[in-house]
């Protein structure tokens, strides 16, 4: 048993770096992640892709008693909700047409996007995209690699939503 003044610290430093199954005591790492990220378009062009979670990542790297691990964990979950909107919302694609940029899931990442970008006035078009690794093991027990993206279209920015 931890004194109380050191349980929340102890509990923050043992948290793991993935989800593990504490029954098997093995580290159980996920077959599939979906990272969000974006870009936008002002006058002078595309930007180039932004991961907005990835700061958070190098903080927590920095110091294990950092709480910037969950910040990125929400950030995460947005590219899970990407990816299940792309995959699952009821209509054949309809995040591919001009009313995907009225989807819960891509107007959450439009607030990100506020947070994270500056002079949002200038913003013309924005994009986001799910970048997919996806995680197997063979028939031999060799672990495979696959890695690719999801695009959704190019919407305009209202500042209205």
């Amino acid at each position: 048993m931890l004194p109380k003044s050191l349980f929340y610290a102890s509990s923050q430093f043992l948290a793991p770096w993935f989800y593990q199954n504490l029954t098997a005591f093995a580290p159980e790492p996920p077959f599939n992640r979906h990272v969000f990220v974006y870009r936008v378009k002002d006058k002078s062009g595309w930007s180039k892709w932004d991961y907005p979670a990835y700061p958070y990542l190098q903080k927590q790297w920095q110091n294990r008693f950092d709480p910037a691990i969950k910040t990125h964990d929400q950030l995460e979950l947005v590219g899970d909700n990407l990816y299940w909107t792309a995959h699952s919302y009821p209509g054949e694609k309809i995040y591919l047409t001009e009313k995907g940029r009225k989807l819960p899931a891509v107007v959450s990442c439009k607030k990100v996007m506020r947070k994270v970008q500056g002079q949002l006035l200038e913003i013309d078009s924005f994009q986001v995209a799910v970048y997919i690794e996806r995680l197997r093991v063979n028939e031999e027990g060799v672990l495979s690699r696959t890695d690719s993206a999801l695009f959704f279209p190019k919407y305009v920015w209202d500042a209205e939503d």
